[in-house]
């Protein structure tokens, strides 16, 4: 195999609105799959303080469906809006979400997340709107195609983060194997 095959080739690639919205319209069953019937220590247990938990997370996820990341799209959509766009806070879902079940929030997690693609869908996108450009309040200057590429690496980023929080449940009992198992590193 050389390197110019797609099994070694390493590349930041090409942005493609259709391979985007594969990891975007999977990653709430990928969550779902992972966490529904499963014990509470799995989804309510933290890496330590000031860390997130699985619940934590996905109310993360919904709540940037709701108040970022479509709202960012629709306004660099929109060629009438002044200067950056309004900040986003991170950890606003924290004071939404404490009376909910993983199982809820997974749930409205597909259903918000469902919506958040149809009204993306619906935007009939095409190349010239990808290079639409916005202002991010830290970042500066932003495209729409990263924005959509931010989302998905987003999402990518948090499913890790489900994977490695749960594993280091297991920290203290894998014995002389940690020194294998880079998650817990």
């Amino acid at each position: 195999m050389t390197s110019e095959q797609p099994g070694n080739l390493i590349s930041n690639g090409e942005f493609s609105f259709e391979k985007s919205l594969e990891i975007l319209e999977r990653t709430p069953n990928v969550i779902s799959k992972m966490i529904i019937g499963i014990s509470a220590d799995w989804t309510m247990n933290s890496e330590g303080p000031d860390t997130w938990n699985v619940h934590d997370v996905i109310g993360h996820l919904i709540y940037c469906d709701t108040e970022n990341w479509m709202l960012r799209v629709q306004y660099l959509l929109n060629e009438d809006t002044p200067g950056p766009f309004s900040s986003f806070d991170r950890f606003g879902h924290l004071k939404l979400n404490k009376c909910k079940s993983v199982e809820q929030l997974s749930e409205q997690f597909i259903k918000t997340r469902m919506e958040s693609l149809r009204q993306l869908q619906n935007l009939d996108l095409g190349p010239d709107d990808m290079r639409r450009k916005g202002c991010h309040p830290q970042l500066g200057e932003v495209l729409l195609s990263e924005l959509l590429s931010a989302w998905v690496v987003h999402d990518l980023g948090h499913i890790s983060q489900i994977v490695r929080v749960m594993a280091k449940q297991y920290t203290d009992n894998v014995g002389p194997w940690i020194q294998y198992l880079s998650i817990l590193k």
